[in-house]
């Protein structure tokens, strides 16, 4: 009888192991409900926080599509969260409705779904990157209105889209937030905006018209580059503009309001302004910043640009803008608006990127010519450098046109010794060989 107790006593041990691992896994939180509990129950994937106190929707489950109802509580217990990546990709999704205990929409959440139109509860803060992006049915969102984070790319590439609300509270239009939103005819921006990020707007080519308040201070790159708007009434608190902000915009009317500080490269390139004033407060402005057109399709010109006489930085000659303290021709509406008169010292980058003509003569006076200062030109036949040029920096001359034809000949008005003597830096011109003469004259 002893020789079973030891048996006996293991056994009961391994019973109460059995036991204590039954109880103890059925009192764990559940970290993921799956499609089915009782093999017929169609329920939405979600996993419980590690305090139990609330759930997050992670998927579809054992649902299908079409038409999702998200439920308030599972079990007694809110759902506060739609997770990551929840139903990215799912196309048979047609519509969703939130409840209003859900607090957070989290990356990507919906995206490529198929639904015409998103209602989002009162009760969401948050609502990060990428969360409705590539929705190609979306036609109408509604955003919470005390909503406290806006991702970027939150509604890119919904081509449908045509009505959507901005928060009142929000302070800045994210990054690529209706970028290719192709539809997209008007949006109404609250006070209290003060930035509109990078591409925010890019590529919205229905957007005829937008009306920014008075809080904008920052226009991003890119931020408007290829809708249509015809006007823009840009608000006096406004500080920047960055490089390609309205590019290929039909423009007609633009004003820069006083308080001005920057202008970023290609700001207005491709636009139909014909007047421009540069107000005092401006002391960069990029290069190309109002060059008529872009893709060799001429859409215009400025007839009529003046900078303000109290600028400390730029002023202007024959519609071109010029910088006071070194003589560097920064923009210049064509070729024969360049001064001659001496005045010119520089030739800033991309000032000749849209010339079409048979000749081009830098006018004497210029010293130097800047990296890409002749380049991205429609057409060049000839170019003639001044005596006075002292310095070619690297990649400032380039020897073909947009369709890859050369430039018949570079012409240096100068004597030998001088061409000798003067700076060329390392590829000044680019691809030599199509260049048929290269002629000192002087």
């Amino acid at each position: 009888m002893k020789k079973y107790i030891p048996s006996l006593i293991l056994g009961v041990v391994a019973l109460i192991i059995v036991a204590s691992l039954f109880v103890f896994l059925n009192s764990r939180p559940e970290k993921n409900v799956g499609p089915s509990e009782n093999g017929d129950e169609k329920i939405l994937a979600m996993e419980l926080s590690s305090d139990g106190s609330s759930y997050t929707v992670t998927g579809l489950g054992s649902l299908e599509g079409g038409d999702i109802v998200i439920p308030a509580e599972y079990k007694g217990v809110p759902i506060k969260e739609i997770g990551s990546r929840a139903f990215w990709g799912k196309s048979e999704v047609t519509s969703v409705v939130i409840p209003d205990t859900v607090e957070a929409i989290r990356e990507a959440a919906f995206r490529g779904i198929s639904a015409r139109e998103i209602i989002l509860p009162d009760s969401v803060k948050i609502i990060e990157g990428y969360a409705f992006t590539d929705c190609q049915n979306l036609e109408k969102a509604v955003l919470p209105k005390n909503v406290d984070l806006l991702g970027g790319h939150l509604f890119e590439n919904c081509a449908k889209l045509t009505e959507v609300n901005i928060p009142e509270n929000i302070t800045e239009i994210p990054e690529y937030m209706f970028t290719r939103c192709t539809l997209l005819e008007s949006v109404s921006l609250p006070d209290g905006i003060e930035t509109v990020g990078e591409q925010a707007f890019h590529v919205c080519n229905s957007l005829r018209n937008i009306e920014l308040p008075g809080s904008v201070s920052k226009i991003c790159k890119d931020a408007f580059w290829g809708a249509r708007l015809e006007k823009i009434v840009l608000p006096e608190g406004l500080k920047e503009i960055g490089g390609n902000a309205f590019m290929g915009n039909p423009l007609s009317e633009a004003n820069l309001p006083d308080g001005l500080e920057k202008i970023g490269n290609r700001a207005f390139q491709a636009t139909d302004l014909e007047s421009v004033h540069i107000p005092a407060s401006v002391t960069e402005i990029g290069s190309a910043a109002f060059c008529s057109s872009y893709g060799f399709t001429d859409v215009g010109g400025i007839k009529d640009l003046t900078v303000a006489e109290d600028n400390p930085v730029y002023y202007s000659a024959n519609n071109c803008i010029i910088l006071k303290d070194t003589g560097e021709l920064i923009f210049a509406p064509n070729p024969e608006s360049v001064p001659d008169d001496g005045s010119v010292k520089i030739i800033g980058a991309e000032v000749y990127s849209e010339v079409d003509a048979d000749r081009v003569v830098i006018p004497e006076g210029v010293t130097l010519l800047k990296k890409h200062a002749i380049v991205g030109f429609e057409r060049i036949g000839e170019i003639i450098l001044p005596a006075s040029l002292e310095k070619i920096e690297s990649g400032a001359i380039s020897a073909t046109d947009s369709k890859g034809n050369s430039v018949k000949s570079i012409i240096f008005s100068g004597g030998h010794d001088q061409w000798a003597a003067m700076e060329r830096e390392e590829d000044w011109l680019s691809e030599t060989d199509k260049v048929l003469i290269i002629d000192v004259t002087g």
